[in-house]
């Protein structure tokens, strides 16, 4: 069934994201060809194959910058990502920030010197029971901290 081949190049996906993948390779994983897996991906999951793996690789990169204190590039390199440029360059299309202001936020939580203000920012969660990749909408709460230099006013 092409349902139960695009759940397992799902779970494949997760496995390798790291890796450097062709839509090639994801379609074998399926045991499809190229055009069929291009054209059922879609309907069983919900989003292009291009962007899950882009999903995958964030959520990828979302942890390592929280569990690690590795550099941005090298982050973007274990996460699947060519480089930190990349990596942000993803990071401010789909979550409108940046990975240091991500990891700053959600590691350091907010300093007494902050302000808070509202951004859009995208969530992915991946329901494994379905494999299917939802997202959601929702505001986020950025930290932008006062300068310490504004002179006490």
């Amino acid at each position: 069934m092409p349902a139960d081949n695009i759940r397992l190049a799902a779970r494949w996906l997760r496995d390798v994201c790291h890796r450097r993948i062709t839509a090639g390779d994801a379609a074998a994983a399926a045991a499809m060809s190229g055009s069929s897996f291009s054209r059922e991906f879609p309907q069983e999951m919900g989003v292009l194959p291009l962007d899950y793996l882009v999903d995958l690789r964030l959520q990828t990169a979302c942890r390592l910058l929280l569990e690690t204190d590795s550099p941005i590039d090298q982050v973007a390199r274990r996460a699947g990502m060519s480089s930190g440029a990349h990596l942000a360059r993803n990071f401010r299309t789909r979550l409108k920030l940046l990975p240091s202001e991500y990891r700053a936020y959600h590691r350091d939580g907010p300093s007494r010197r902050s302000r808070m203000i509202s951004a859009p920012a995208l969530v992915l969660r991946i329901d494994l029971h379905s494999d299917r990749l939802d997202r959601q909408l929702y505001w986020k709460v950025r930290l932008i901290s006062y300068a310490d230099d504004d002179g006490g006013g």
